[in-house]
Formats: structure tokens, sequence, C-alpha cells
């Protein structure tokens, strides 16, 4: 579920991409199911390939390096990456396509469980402040939406901690008080699912 402040001016952060994207006359009407989404950009090559699809928004996951270096683009469990999240942003802001951050931040020890991996509740805000930052410096070329997602909720099944919503919302607020708020609650399989998903912490935005 998106959140946040009454729709913002044009080129802002906060215009909703509907209105961005039908603005710039790259949707023929105000149609929130006619918009395209580039989901997991995580490596370079996911990376580039996003940046030169015709989609409108991208999306990526952010953690900490190792668990507590610096940005990066990746999904849980995997902790490394080949793009870090200012070669990621400096990428996007050459686009004509609005981004959404997935906070994955923390560390998972993971447990394997009948076709089901299980995490530790060990999820941070560790990436959310260098982010936040980043974003700060390196997005001040972006004219176009900004979405910041984060879990602060458990959700059905869910095996893994939310982030913590109220230092969640406040880093965000403060530091970036013109992005929209994607706020998400966190899922997991359970043990003898059928066709569980071997990444347990995914978040419903």
């Amino acid at each position: 579920m998106a959140s946040g402040a009454a729709p913002g001016r044009a080129g802002a952060w906060s215009e909703r991409p509907v209105d961005r994207f039908l603005r710039a006359g790259r949707i023929a009407a105000r149609d929130g199911a006619a918009l395209r989404w580039f989901h997991a950009a995580n490596g370079s090559a996911r990376a580039a390939q996003a940046a030169r699809s015709d989609v409108h928004m991208v999306e990526g996951d952010v953690v900490l390096r190792g668990g507590d270096g610096e940005p990066i683009l990746a999904h849980p469990p995997d902790t490394d990456s080949d793009i870090t999240l200012q070669e990621w942003l400096e990428q996007m802001v050459s686009t004509n396509k609005g981004i959404k951050l997935d906070f994955k931040s923390g560390s998972q020890r993971m447990a394997a469980g009948a076709g089901c991996a299980l995490p530790a509740r060990t999820l941070r805000l560790a990436a959310v402040g260098p982010s936040l930052e980043l974003l700060g410096q390196v997005g001040q070329g972006l004219d176009r939406p900004v979405w910041l997602n984060g879990d602060i909720l458990p959700g059905p099944g869910g095996s893994c901690a939310p982030l913590d919503a109220r230092a969640f919302l406040r880093a965000v607020t403060s530091s970036c008080p013109d992005a929209t708020l994607s706020l998400g609650w966190t899922t997991g399989c359970q043990r003898g699912q059928v066709g569980s998903s071997p990444r347990p912490c995914l978040g419903i935005a």
C-alpha cells in the first residue's frame, strides 16, 4: 500500500506516477494499470536492462554489503552485489523513470526446513540512514516519482521481524519528506507448503 502527503507538484518526488507519465505523454489515460514496473533491478546487468527498457518505474532492494558495509542492491539472503546504491542511483537519474527503493536491511541467518528457508528475526534499520543520505545527494537530479518501501508489520505466515515502524517512518519523513511512503508487511512460506518461495522475507507494497 502506498501512502504519503497530498500528491506533489509536477516534477516532485511525491507526484503520482500516473500523473507524471500522463503529463509526459508516456501513457494515454489516467489509468494506474497502464504503468509498467521493473522489479528487482539488483545487479548491474538487471539495472542496465531496466534503464534501457520502456517501463515507467524501477524497483530495487537495498541492503548493506556484508551486513555492515556500504548500501548495495541485493535481495536477502544475498549480502553482496556488483552494483552499489550510489552507482544505481546515478544510472537511474539519467533515465526517464521513477524509482522505488525497497529496504531489506539487516543480517539474516537462514535455517533450512522442509523446502522452506526460515530467517532469524534480525532485521535492522542499518541501511536506511546511509541510503537516504545518498538519495539526497545523488537524487537531486530526479524530477520523477520516488517511493520508499519498508515492511513494518508482520503479515500472514511472516517468519521474519518487520522493520521498526516508528524509526523507519521518522527516518524517511525527516530526510526525504517529498518521497512517497510505500508500506508493507512481511510474508513467508509455511513448512510443507507446495511451491514455497526460497526467498522468505518478501513484502507486499
